[in-house]
């Protein structure tokens, strides 16, 4: 991935929030605020020095307190502001707010017609459905493109938003988006050129190389 960008070009580094107690526990954690554990920092740390060296123009995190203390190091090892914007929040899962997986599926069978979690594509009972998302993301893309081109710009979101960058900027169908792996702090990269958007980097964590065992 080449760090300079073409004046017509617009770049997203999209990062996942860093582990936080209910990513340990496996359970719906959707709008629910919950911290970093402190794993979840030092992979924050490692995220931010990582891209301490990319040229970014603008940092962007959703308002929820995990995606916002991993995107505080990035900001600052720019000097630059955090811009915090309830778009970028993972899935609202409702009444499965909370609930391992496991029982989510057992309690709300209506809702998992594939032994999948992922497989929760309607809209979930007093929570969102995956259009609801993807209409949120198109929104802030859309906004991002029309600020202006030749930016580097940090996304730090949640796993179920980052599919849906992966989706809506590739036209990808839900089916395909569905398991793929979004780990914590893990970076992506997309760019906007005179082809439409391509892929340059998904999911990759070498920052965490060497750090505590996962």
């Amino acid at each position: 991935m080449r760090s300079t960008l073409e004046p017509h070009e617009i770049r997203f580094l999209l990062v996942r929030h860093g582990e936080t107690e209910s990513n340990v526990a496996r359970t719906y954690t959707g709008w629910t605020n919950t911290p970093l554990s402190p794993r979840g920092r030092e992979q924050a740390q490692a995220v931010a020095e990582r891209l301490a060296s990319f040229p970014v123009s603008a940092v962007y995190a959703s308002d929820l307190d995990r995606a916002a203390q991993t995107a505080a190091g990035i900001a600052s090892a720019h000097g630059l502001p955090m811009t915090l914007d309830p778009r970028l929040r993972e899935r609202n899962y409702g009444l499965l707010e909370g609930m391992e997986f496991r029982t989510a599926c057992e309690r709300f069978p209506e809702l998992f017609p594939e032994p999948d979690r992922y497989a929760t594509d309607g809209t979930l009972p007093e929570g969102e459905s995956v259009a609801d998302v993807r209409e949120r993301v198109a929104s802030f893309v859309d906004e991002a493109i029309h600020h202006g081109r030749g930016r580097t710009i940090v996304v730090v979101s949640h796993a179920g938003v980052l599919r849906m960058f992966l989706g809506a900027l590739l036209d990808l169908p839900r089916q395909a988006i569905r398991g793929v792996c979004c780990d914590n702090t893990s970076l992506s990269a997309f760019r906007h050129g005179r082809h439409g958007w391509q892929l340059e980097l998904w999911n990759d964590t070498a920052h965490l190389d060497g750090r505590r065992a996962e």
